[in-house]
C-alpha cells in the first residue's frame, strides 16, 4: 500500500526508543537499511516558562507575568543532524550496551 513510512521524531527521538521496543532492534534496523522507515525531525518548537531557579534552589514563579505566556522557536542544526540525532535516542538506550552506536 506504501513505498515507505515517515515517523515524526523531535530532538529526544523517543519515537525510534519507542520503535525499537515494540519491534526489536533487529528488525528496526532492517526496515531503515531497506528503506521502509524514514524519519522526520520537527523543528519547530513552542516553550513557555516555569520560573527562574534561585540560588537557595527555589523556583521563583512570579517571573513568569513578565514573560509571553508561550514562545515559539526552532531547534538547532546540530539537533536537526540526523546522525546525532540517532546516536543521542539510542545512547541513553539499553540498546546501547548491547550493540555499538555507529
Amino acid at each position: 500500500m506504501f513505498d515507505y513510512v515517515v515517523i515524526s521524531t523531535d530532538r529526544n527521538n523517543f519515537t525510534l526508543i519507542f520503535l525499537i521496543k515494540k519491534l526489536g532492534i533487529d528488525t528496526v534496523e532492517r526496515l531503515f537499511r531497506a528503506g521502509y522507515i524514514k524519519l522526520s525531525i520537527k523543528s519547530a518548537i513552542i516553550i513557555t516558562g516555569t520560573g527562574r531557579q534561585m540560588e537557595n534552589g527555589e523556583i521563583d514563579e512570579s517571573v513568569i507575568y513578565e514573560q509571553p505566556p508561550i514562545v515559539g522557536g526552532t531547534l538547532s542544526d546540530e539537533d536537526l543532524d540526523f546522525e546525532k540525532n540517532i546516536y543521542h535516542g539510542l545512547s541513553h538506550s539499553i540498546w546501547a550496551k548491547d550493540r555499538s552506536v555507529n
